[in-house]
């Protein structure tokens, strides 16, 4: 199933989340290991209602009490996002976030120049790794502009 496709499995409204987690896949650069999905507070808060679960990993624990908002429900190997943040180091308006979508197969995505942001301030490994594919991405994109 291709990472569209599940993201349209979820009945989500548009206008209400955008892709975060599977972007890279949804722009054909990478599979995707796991789906994130940024939403908005309403839609956080009706998805708990019908069962999403809080996670409450000691990781999401101890970002609660140094003060964070952040909150992820989990469900079917999806991630549900309250915000779109890396620590003190990076911070997205989830309503800015959905407004400049990129939209792929109906499905709304984040761009990935705020994509790259959010890896950059995150500094792993993996996510340095998918910052060179993105740059290499959008070399070959301005190269086949030049051709046109």
């Amino acid at each position: 199933m291709e990472i569209s496709d599940k993201v349209r499995a979820l009945g989500l409204p548009i206008g209400k989340y955008v892709v975060v987690g599977g972007a890279m896949e949804a722009f054909g650069i990478r599979k995707a290991k796991d789906l994130d999905i940024v939403v908005t507070e309403d839609l956080f808060m009706e998805l708990m209602q019908k069962g999403w679960k809080l996670c409450e990993c000691e990781k999401c624990q101890a970002g609660w009490q140094r003060g964070s908002t952040d909150r992820i429900l989990k469900g079917n190997g999806v991630d549900i996002l309250s915000e779109y943040s890396c620590d003190d180091r990076y911070f997205a308006e989830t309503d800015w976030l959905i407004k400049n979508a990129t939209l792929i197969d109906g499905v709304p995505y984040i761009q990935l120049e705020e994509l790259v942001k959010w890896k950059k301030a995150s500094g792993r490994e993996k996510d340095l790794r998918d910052i060179i594919l993105i740059e290499e991405f959008f070399a070959k994109q301005d190269c086949s502009e030049n051709v046109k």
